[in-house]
């Protein structure tokens, strides 16, 4: 990016606030509810980047070392207790929001009272997070360092707050330690975080107190364990020493070569591209409320210029045919909604049908062979471990499938998004078409805008690790080998089928809910942008034929106003055109009408 995420915005507010200031002049709720749309974005550039790990991996002293100066606490006990947030300030700041909705500004250097485990046990002071605002360059560029408790202490409610916050993250750092291989719960942290998100980068803290020989050993071990929870997975380890980094910052000198390319990672894999993404969808917010605002003010500015005759004509014409174009639209809409449907009862179900009978193929297998292999075992004992095993067994297996849904639903759903919105603009076209038509003018088209939003990601869930329990004729279990092998076959094959078929259908179902939420959350703004359009004309006619009695100096100041106006609006699309130039995106640079 060759602007900063801070210039960007602080750019496109000056635009926004300007448009707003016209919208309101005007009284358009819709043009408004996009540039609330686009301060919403604009808000979002913040970037959440989170810093897990186990307790007493180095995760403060990480961040201490990004921001280049001690601002976080840190010590040879377990201190971080609640979620600290480190944003851009000036002057430096900080202050505690407690659970009860309080706010209370402290120094910096008192910090430790409130997010540290000694001087906070439990969080008995009821602290919902702390805030530091610091004037760091990584800060300034809208990244917000969250610094969470470690994993795996003795105090369980750390575990379980980190836990709670892995939704709320842009993207993670999961700090390991070089001198320690991973622990059971930093295993199930991974399991955890490859389920939210692929936007984590690995540090590998703590190489210095390590020679070049156990460091390489330890990086590899790390690596081997890492593919084990994730065979799919080829992640990037940064192997560092942070304390050696922020030494460096501290004396004003170069980090480690190590740490400078952490830093690289950082800023190409994960902040920028957000903070592009983001920034490219409030220019495009910012760009259509140019563009219906310039449609609205050139209507009017020509209707102006019309006999009481004519316009009512225009107006009468108009309102019979948006009103045929917007059918179209609603067709649309329904057109949408059964494609959605398809791919889960159609495309997902087929691809479970195949998922299940390949399941059902490799896992019987290995239910018989367990049951050979543990023949001198009692019977009974050995059918519930297997129920248990064969849960983990296929939620385990369904994980693959996962990431196969991952690929075809939402490809799927994005060229029915595609083929649906290419619809609406369609009616959007018409409808400005008309209006060019019958006021003699060249307006631009408003592009229809997707909703801003999270895609339809899925979050899989072990649905039915457990397995069991059995249905059936349990009590036959009991019996003598020779009896109840067959029934004990029996209702493990039946429960193998039914966990297949029980978390498949989970999966379905997830995706269902998720599309049709999805359905929803796009199709009604798409549609209130083509009525902002529709509408937007209706209000510029209307107001014109008001204007019909208007003493002559009142509508000369009218049209001169509506002049400047243009002007005004001209100079926005000028403005947004060079600065997504600079972004790397090219929105249509049409004149406003004139």
């Amino acid at each position: 990016m060759t602007q900063t995420v801070g210039s960007v915005h602080q750019q496109l507010q000056r635009i926004l606030d300007r448009l707003r200031t016209l919208a309101e002049g005007r009284a358009d709720r819709r043009i408004l509810a996009d540039l609330d749309a686009a301060d919403r974005r604009l808000a979002e550039i913040n970037f959440k980047l989170v810093v897990l790990g186990e307790y007493k991996r180095g995760k403060s002293t990480l961040i201490n070392a990004l921001l280049g100066e001690p601002v976080l606490p840190t010590g040879v006990v377990p201190l971080t207790s609640v979620i600290t947030e480190v944003t851009y300030g000036s002057p430096p700041s900080a202050r505690i929001e407690f659970l009860s909705g309080d706010v209370m500004p402290v120094a910096i250097d008192s910090l430790a009272q409130f997010i540290t485990e000694p001087h906070n046990p439990g969080n008995r002071k009821r602290v919902a997070r702390a805030v530091i605002c610091v004037e760091a360059a990584l800060l300034r560029q809208g990244v917000v360092i969250v610094d969470t408790p470690g994993v795996g202490s003795v105090f369980s409610q750390n575990t379980q707050l980190t836990y709670q916050f892995l939704g709320e993250a842009d993207a993670m750092v999961l700090v390991l330690g070089a001198d320690q291989p991973l622990s059971a719960e930093e295993h199930r942290l991974l399991a955890a975080l490859s389920q939210v998100t692929s936007r984590i980068l690995f540090v590998i803290n703590r190489v210095d107190v390590l020679s070049q020989a156990e460091r390489e050993a330890s990086v590899q071990f790390i690596r081997e364990q890492l593919a084990e929870i994730d065979p799919q997975a080829r992640p990037a380890l940064h192997a560092l020493s942070a304390r050696q980094a922020l030494e460096a910052r501290q004396r004003g000198g170069a980090v480690p070569a190590a740490f400078a390319d952490f830093e690289l990672a950082l800023r190409a894999r994960l902040i920028d591209q957000k903070s592009q993404i983001l920034a490219e969808r409030a220019l495009a917010l910012a760009g259509r409320a140019v563009d219906l605002i310039a449609l609205h003010i050139g209507s009017e500015r020509r209707a102006q210029q019309l006999t009481l005759a004519d316009l009512d004509a225009a107006i009468t014409q108009f309102d019979v045919s948006a009103d045929a174009i917007r059918q179209q639209a609603d067709e649309a809409a329904v057109l949408l909604r059964h494609e959605t449907s398809q791919i889960y009862k159609v495309e997902l179900s087929a691809l479970s049908s195949k998922v299940a009978e390949r399941l059902s193929a490799e896992l019987w297998p290995r239910v018989e062979q367990e049951l050979q292999a543990r023949s001198g075992e009692r019977l009974r004992a050995v059918a519930w471990s297997l129920a248990a095993s064969i849960g983990t067994w296929v939620v385990g297996d369904l994980r693959a499938y996962h990431r196969e849904t991952e690929q075809v639903v939402p490809s799927h759903f994005a060229a029915a998004l595609d083929r649906y919105t290419g619809r609406v603009q369609a009616a959007a076209e018409e409808t400005v078409a008309l209006a060019n038509r019958l006021l003699g003018m060249e307006s631009p088209i408003p592009r229809i805008v997707a909703p801003i939003g999270d895609d339809t990601r899925f979050y899989f869930h072990d649905w039915d690790y457990a397995g069991g329990p059995f249905r059936g004729p349990v009590w036959r279990l009991r019996l003598p080998r020779r009896w109840a092998a067959a029934a004990a076959r029996q209702l493990l094959r039946e429960l193998l089928e039914r966990r297949i078929h029980q978390n498949l259908e989970a999966i379905r179902w997830d995706w269902m809910t998720r599309l049709e939420d999805a359905v929803r959350r796009f199709e009604a703004p798409s549609r209130d942008q083509l009525d902002a359009v529709t509408e937007g004309i209706r209000e510029a006619l209307g107001r014109t034929r008001d204007l019909q009695t208007a003493t002559a100096v009142d509508e000369a100041r009218s049209a001169a106003r509506l002049g400047e106006q243009v002007a005004e609006l001209q100079a926005m699309r000028q403005e947004l055109t060079r600065i997504s130039s600079a972004e790397g995106v090219m929105p249509n640079d049409e004149s406003v009408p004139m």
